[in-house]
């Protein structure tokens, strides 16, 4: 008698179960493949929002827009790829979805072992769909090379012109105050009023804290934001109000401590460059953010000749990891959770056996990477583990390092200081990184991470939180799929239309965030909804 996967009157036996719903789960990615098949092959349709903006452009007659944005033929190209980069998201989030399932299965199943073999076996799956979708964009990045070269060029530039004016006496100015704490949390602070000096198109002048890093300006180890006006004498300056009222004043002056929430905050880009980032980059703000980032970060020839003694730069590929313990760890008021050594390495081994699965498709033979690791991290402690455990893995990185790290008494010098930077340079070469996101020197590395690759934004795996900000602009999203609430559950109801504040990804196919619409806040499945434009325009001075 043949058994079928039914609702029945009689108890159905939990192995059983397991495989009905492996069978189920095996059926969907199937078919998902085959979806993304098609959508390789044929022209695409992208989401409402980008659509809308395509049509603008390609009806658009200025010969200045084509030259920055291509011909109509080239922009559905370029939305083809897109949409590529999209179905490799869903997946993704579809794969955290069902490892999360099946993981919760085995809470209640006897027979666990059969749901570990099904994790593997869907697991391979899943990389595989991967791989096979990163192998069609490869070799089909000219134009996306094009567009991120015309969008770097365009912003470094206006950096430039606006942080080095014609005459420094005519200029209006922002002077910051840089906070006190660690270089990641300093360099996110400084972030968010550099992008508050370009939204309202000031001069950047920073006051850095007396003793940092054991060093007296940070114009020690970067070049200064603006060479040509930072030694214009001020006498006196304005503190702070608001955007309207602090508009005019040209000398502005906001301290460590104001909480600063303007029309310029995290997580806004530019309105006049975001149709072109987003063509060829699938998280614009973190684009906008590290080509912010890596100009405050221009390390002088010096300092980047006592970066050059670590192993930098290493051999491809790389997988960087950031292990971040200590002080971030039991420090009151931090929210970072303690993750053992396997937790990262799951993840850089599945990115090696995509990596091997990519190469298998271009190529008859069955190759196998050679393992390396770039290990960045605070407890020396990680490395023993890593080299015990991991036997196949060359580590790189430095084990003196990790011991200065350990305390702030040898972390909070400027040798300390040296040595993250070499660490944020080197997680941000690596081809991906693992890492907690509620450390501030991953973030950055994963900013930077962006000015070396077209699309970096989804080279990174966090076992914690997402790319955030404490005080940061709403991420908005767009219900594309109606929702109904399970009971028993925190789900929440979705309409079409309905615009969702989001607040958490929790990893597991599912978003939590406030429905603009209801008023409520709880999950809902992330691929029912996509992201809206999150932009700002720059102020206008006379």
């Amino acid at each position: 008698m043949n058994r079928k996967c039914s609702v029945r009157s009689v108890p159905f036996p939990r192995n059983l179960m397991s495989l009905c719903f492996i069978i189920i789960l095996t059926t969907i990615i199937s078919i998902s493949f085959h979806m993304t098949y098609f959508q390789l092959q044929c022209k695409c349709h992208p989401s409402a929002v980008f659509r809308e903006n395509f049509a603008e452009i390609s009806n658009n007659n200025d010969d200045d827009q084509k030259e920055k944005f291509g011909s109509e033929d080239t922009l559905e190209y370029t939305y083809r790829l897109r949409t590529m980069k999209e179905i490799g998201k869903h997946l993704t989030n579809m794969w955290k979805a069902v490892n999360f399932e099946l993981s919760s299965f085995k809470k209640v199943d006897s027979n666990a072992s059969s749901v570990d073999e099904a994790i593997i076996r869907l697991r391979e799956r899943y990389l595989h769909l991967l791989a096979y979708i990163e192998v069609k964009l490869e070799g089909e990045t000219e134009q996306l090379v094009k567009h991120a070269s015309t969008a770097k060029a365009l912003v470094q530039t206006e950096l430039q012109e606006l942080q080095n004016p014609g005459d420094c006496s005519e200029a209006f100015y922002l002077k910051v105050e840089s906070a006190t704490c660690g270089f990641g949390c300093a360099m996110q602070h400084l972030l968010s009023r550099f992008t508050f000096a370009i939204g309202d198109q000031r001069v950047l002048v920073v006051q850095n804290p007396p003793n940092f890093y054991g060093i007296h300006d940070m114009n020690e180890i970067f070049e200064s934001p603006s060479p040509t006006c930072s030694h214009f004498e001020v006498d006196q300056w304005q503190d702070f109000q608001s955007d309207e009222q602090s508009h005019n004043e040209r000398f502005l002056l906001i301290k460590e401590d104001d909480e600063v929430r303007t029309r310029f905050i995290p997580q806004l880009v530019p309105e006049h460059i975001f149709d072109l980032v987003q063509r060829f980059h699938n998280y614009p703000y973190v684009w906008w953010s590290g080509q912010l980032l890596s100009y405050l970060m221009r390390a002088k020839p010096a300092v980047m000749v006592e970066t050059d003694a670590v192993d930098f730069p290493f051999q491809k590929p790389t997988v960087g990891v950031h292990v971040r313990r200590t002080d971030k760890i039991y420090l009151e008021g931090e929210n970072a959770a303690f993750h053992q050594l396997r937790d990262y390495m799951s993840h850089v081994e599945d990115w090696f056996l995509k990596e091997e699965m990519k190469l298998a498709l271009k190529s008859e033979n069955n190759p196998k990477l050679k393992r390396r690791v770039y290990l960045a991290t605070d407890d020396p402690m990680v490395w023993k583990e890593a080299k015990r455990d991991y036997p196949s893995y060359k580590f790189l990185g430095s084990v003196e390092r990790s011991k200065r790290a350990k305390t702030l008494r040898t972390r909070d010098t400027r040798k300390g200081l040296i040595d993250i930077i070499a660490d944020i340079y080197a997680l941000s070469q690596s081809n991906y990184i693992v890492c907690t996101l509620t450390s501030e020197v991953c973030k950055v590395a994963y900013q930077i991470m962006q000015t070396h690759k077209v699309d970096a934004s989804a080279d990174i795996y966090s076992l914690d939180f997402p790319f955030y900000f404490d005080v940061q602009a709403p991420v908005m999203q767009l219900v594309k799929l109606n929702h109904v609430a399970k009971e028993s559950t925190n789900e929440i109801e979705l309409k079409v239309g309905d615009q969702i504040d989001v607040q958490v990804d929790n990893h597991n196919g599912f978003f939590t965030g406030k429905n603009g619409r209801t008023g409520e806040t709880g999950m809902y499945p992330s691929y029912k909804v996509e992201n809206l434009p999150s932009t700002f325009k720059y102020a206008k001075r006379n």
